[in-house]
């Protein structure tokens, strides 16, 4: 509550009749009373009293203010009038609590200044209470200090996420001058902490630095330069850019792969204001990579060697054992070799290793005798036997039958000895630190999820070409719909959560985009399917091929219907104000 005691200047004094003061005092847009004194009887109410206060002037005419409203006691209002009284001085007081039975017992703020007038001997002889309520005012303003609290945790929560995920993130502005970056993105470029890149935050200068700490090479293994990172492609293009980047630290020699994505922002006037990049850690899935391309490489050299050479040795079976053992023996891989009956034959050192026996103890025996865990109707038994047949099969990233744990690829390679298929090459490769690499970049997409539900964000993906829609998951949460329910998604879906009333208007600005090339914000309503209606805050680009034709829509949807609702209540409680205001203004000049 603010009070203020108001200036001692006393009322113009005009020439007006009693009749002219009464039908100002009774029309006034404001509650106005007058109280006779010492006592505080009401003399006069208007209707605009009446409407406020619930109560009809013949219900309080020529009662006390303390018999009419019992229940202001120790709420100040008493001490307040026998001030005025005393001193002879207005009072003023901008929005002071009362609860009064009038209200239902809650609390209601209310505006008012309360005035002696003085017979010519200068003695107070009543007091004129001018009123209004600023209930709505105060709530508004309540919860605007409120959800400006929220944002700001949800701008804390949000900081604390970028902190903490593994993945680099930066903004820069038009100039190249890096704004933010999160303690991962600081360290990928060589520096200790946020602080110390943001003290300089010039690109030219972030470019030195990068060169002093490290070599770059693109995915191809050629040299590159700083400037060619996708920041400064997305700064320069104005269009959205993605660099696979790895990272030679000169000192220690030990390198990393990032891939860095940069995204333009435009701002209302379609001016490029800043880029946003996110640099993701795929130092395990290369090197992942890199080891099952090589493993498929010895796979298949694998393969045509045993092939060749056991064609070779046919005439002598126990010779035709012994190559194989020599062959495989020299790989790293779990083999084992099995005869038309699925049989063991023979294998090799790892195999003896993983099975704890020795092959010379294994030959004869069924292969799912050996290995717990198959048999009809698994995988693979059924791969085993399509390699009978002549089909070479592979499985990905399947649990081990000796080792549940470990997790593999696993080949099915005909034996053929003399255009016959004489038997099974049955080879494993342990992929379990791929698997897991897959886990923690699923975990990462899990969080940044997480992240945009904080931020009451949803992000989308629109591929023109193939017509397929791809939604954040708190895209779908905040249309009220199940990502499970969506397996293809097209535009269609969207048009359909957008409100009947704004879908021409939404049709045509998507429609417009790509007539433009350029996605502008713009302000729409959506309804979820139990009926709730929200507001959203579209963003979004467009992306062309070569010939300039549009091939993808990148975007942003954020929910920002509290926003709109306190807004709008605001102005209306300002615009009240302002009425009441003027109003109050007149009087003075009375």
């Amino acid at each position: 509550m603010q009070q203020t005691t108001a200036t001692s200047s006393p009322l113009k004094r005009q020439e007006i009749s009693a009749e002219e003061m009464k039908n100002f005092f009774m029309q006034a847009p404001a509650a106005m009373a007058i109280f006779s004194c010492p006592e505080f009887r009401y003399t006069t109410v208007n209707s605009f009293h009446e409407k406020l206060f619930n109560r009809s002037a013949s219900e309080l005419i020529g009662r006390t203010l303390r018999e009419a409203w019992p229940e202001l006691d120790g709420q100040s209002v008493f001490e307040i009038f026998e001030t005025v009284y005393k001193s002879g001085e207005p009072y003023r007081a901008d929005e002071f609590p009362v609860r009064m039975q009038g209200k239902n017992g809650r609390t209601a703020y209310y505006n008012f200044i309360l005035y002696p007038t003085k017979d010519e001997a200068g003695k107070v002889i009543n007091l004129m209470a001018h009123i209004y309520e600023v209930t709505a005012q105060v709530i508004a303003n309540k919860r605007i200090q409120e959800n400006n609290r929220q944002l700001q945790l949800a701008k804390e929560e949000l900081e604390i996420t970028f902190q903490n995920i593994p993945v680099g993130v930066y903004r820069f502005n038009s100039k190249g001058q890096i704004e933010y970056v999160n303690q991962k993105g600081a360290e990928w470029m060589g520096y200790n902490s946020p602080e110390e890149i943001l003290r300089a935050p010039d690109m030219a200068q972030l470019k030195d630095h990068i060169n002093r700490k490290f070599i770059l090479f693109d995915e191809s293994g050629n040299e590159m330069s700083a400037v060619q990172g996708s920041a400064h492609a997305a700064l320069t293009t104005g269009k959205k850019a993605e660099v696979l980047v790895r990272f030679l630290a000169k000192e220690t020699g030990d390198s990393f792969w990032v891939l860095s994505s940069s995204t333009p922002v435009y701002n209302e006037k379609g001016e490029l204001s800043q880029v946003l990049s996110i640099g993701t850690d795929v130092t395990r899935q290369k090197q992942a990579e890199q080891i099952v391309r090589e493993g498929g490489e010895r796979y298949r050299q694998l393969s045509v060697s045993i092939e060749n050479q056991v064609i070779q040795r046919t005439s002598d079976m126990q010779d035709i054992h012994k190559f194989l053992e020599q062959i495989i023996d020299a790989s790293d891989e779990f083999v084992v070799v099995l005869d038309k009956g699925l049989r063991f034959i023979t294998g090799n050192k790892k195999c003896e290793g993983i099975l704890n026996a020795e092959r010379s103890k294994l030959a004869g025996k069924y292969v799912f005798d050996i290995i717990p865990g198959g048999g009809e109707g698994t995988a693979q038994h059924e791969s085993l036997l399509k390699a009978l047949e002549g089909e070479t099969v592979s499985l990905e990233k399947v649990q081990s039958l000796a080792r549940p744990e470990i997790f593999t690829n696993c080949f099915f390679i005909p034996l053929i000895l003399r255009d016959k298929v004489e038997g099974v090459i049955f080879m494993t490769r342990d992929v379990t630190d791929v698997v897991k690499t897959e886990l923690e970049l699923e975990k990462t997409n899990r969080q940044l999820n997480e992240a945009q539900q904080v931020a009451q964000l949803g992000s989308w993906e629109w591929d023109v070409v193939n017509d397929k829609l791809t939604w954040s998951r708190n895209m779908y949460h905040m249309c009220g719909l199940n990502p499970l329910d969506y397996i293809d998604i097209k535009y269609e879906t969207f048009i359909s959560c957008v409100h009947p009333d704004d879908r021409e208007m939404v049709d045509k600005h998507v429609w417009s985009s790509f007539e433009k090339k350029k996605f502008d914000d713009y302000y729409h309503r959506i309804m979820t399917p139990s009926g709730e209606v929200k507001w959203l805050h579209g963003r979004g680009d467009v992306v062309v091929n070569d010939k300039g034709v549009v091939i993808k829509m990148i975007g942003t949807g954020q929910d920002v219907t509290e926003e709109r609702r306190v807004r709008a209540k605001l102005i209306e409680s300002n615009e009240i104000l302002e009425q009441r205001n003027q109003f109050v203004e007149k009087l003075l000049d009375f």
